[in-house]
């Protein structure tokens, strides 16, 4: 039908993306299954238009994978402006700043904290991992090389 109104009118409707899927970012999400909600700063501060083109990097290499393997995926922080990140005691380099990190909520996701590293290892965007003492798991797009750090 929707064809047939193109046929006649010579208009095209343009509903989804390029590729046949919706843009992103949009008004709620980063891609499908992430919602800006979940990745933007605690604090409620606007999120930057380059920042936002990182989390939707985040969401395609790093969080759509990931929850494709394990299922659930929990976030507990993604970006961080810089007060934020000042305010809580975060890294003054911190990645979380750029909208490239994301720290798992790792027990709410019903893995070991080994399975989850394990499998952010697999991950080849992945390059900066961090393991804390609380059961918590931090990924990251840093450029190469890879880092993985423990806070133990």
């Amino acid at each position: 039908m929707l064809r047939k109104w193109e046929q006649r009118t010579g208009a095209t409707l343009k509903i989804e993306g390029e590729s046949g899927k919706p843009d992103y970012p949009n008004a709620t999400h980063y891609s499908e299954n992430f919602k800006k909600s979940e990745l933007d700063c605690k604090c409620g501060c606007k999120t930057p238009a380059d920042i936002q083109k990182n989390l939707v990097r985040v969401c395609d290499t790093m969080l759509e994978p990931l929850r494709l393997r394990i299922g659930t995926v929990v976030v507990l922080s993604g970006y961080r402006c810089p007060s934020y990140n000042a305010k809580i005691g975060g890294a003054k380099s911190s990645q979380h700043m750029q909208g490239k990190a994301i720290d798992f909520n790792r027990p709410a996701m019903g893995i070991s904290q080994e399975d989850l590293v394990a499998e952010i290892k697999r991950i080849d965007a992945v390059n900066g991992i961090g393991v804390y003492p609380n059961g918590g798991v931090h990924g990251d797009l840093r450029r190469p090389p890879r880092v993985v750090w423990s806070s133990f």
